[in-house]
């Protein structure tokens, strides 16, 4: 009965956790999705909000910087450079995020090849890695209704 208890505390806590962490994840600015939008979705928000790509035709740049924790885990994009459109900016972040994390998992960070030394008394939970994106090139097609 003890075991049980003890195995029933740590699944709840293992839950408590990964809730924590997901709930922690950094955006900025903070996406208007939980999850990168459909095809369809995006559109319908590009056509209504970005003057610039009504014809369709999207080509655009942008830049942002992942943040990673001392282990190497992404926690955080911030976009260094907008592609003037707030949705198409939201949609990259959401998909560059479900990409890295998609190939995370306990033992395995998504930034690797990378060793951090702390000096004694820094405290690792306040130590970020920035891995910057300088140029990512955008390229899709809308519709236009």
């Amino acid at each position: 009965m003890i075991r049980i208890a003890v195995a029933v505390a740590a699944l709840g806590m293992a839950a408590a956790l990964a809730a924590q962490n997901a709930a922690e994840f950094e955006f900025s600015p903070v996406p208007r999705w939980s999850k990168e939008p459909e095809n369809g979705e995006l559109c319908k928000a590009v056509m209504a909000e970005c003057p610039a790509f009504r014809s369709g035709d999207i080509e655009a740049n942008m830049a942002f910087d992942e943040l990673h924790d001392v282990r190497g885990y992404l926690i955080g994009i911030r976009m260094t450079r907008s592609t003037g459109c707030k949705p198409l900016d939201e949609s990259v972040m959401l998909g560059r995020k479900e990409f890295r994390q998609r190939f995370e998992s306990k033992d395995t960070p998504s930034l690797d090849d990378v060793t951090v030394e702390l000096r004694d008394g820094i405290d690792p939970a306040g130590v970020r890695i920035v891995q910057r994106v300088d140029n990512m090139q955008i390229g899709m097609g809308c519709a236009a209704d």
